[in-house]
């Protein structure tokens, strides 16, 4: 089940943050403080989350305001890649985006798989 949040708990955003830790390249926890993450994302990001099985496995945490859309994060559980999720987590959050028609991210220049999926897009 994919669907659009305008807020979340701060809790709820660290825990999917902890799991997709390994997801992401280079791992989060070595990017960021994970919590202190998890409360900017709390206070100020709307949010796409997937859950399978009653369990939060994706999440893209956004920024908008009425000029464009940030993504400040976009994880998905391994486990669940390469099956066209992510794919529908982003057109869930496309459509949020009303007139909105620039759309800013960053992806480590590593990360050869996020870079792929943007391009394909």
């Amino acid at each position: 089940m994919i669907k659009q949040y305008k807020s979340l708990d701060k809790k709820r955003i660290k825990k999917i943050l902890n799991l997709l830790n390994s997801e992401y390249i280079p791992h989060l926890a070595d990017q960021v403080n994970i919590d202190g993450y998890a409360d900017k994302l709390a206070k100020n990001a709307s949010f796409v989350i997937c859950q399978e099985n009653n369990k939060d496995v994706g999440i893209i945490g956004y920024y908008l305001n009425n000029e464009f859309a940030f993504i400040s994060t976009f994880g998905l559980h391994s486990n669940y890649q390469g099956k066209g999720i992510a794919k529908k987590m982003f057109e869930c959050f496309i459509s949020d985006l009303g007139n909105i028609t620039t759309i800013f991210l960053e992806v480590h220049a590593d990360n050869n798989k996020a870079i792929k999926f943007y391009n394909k897009l």
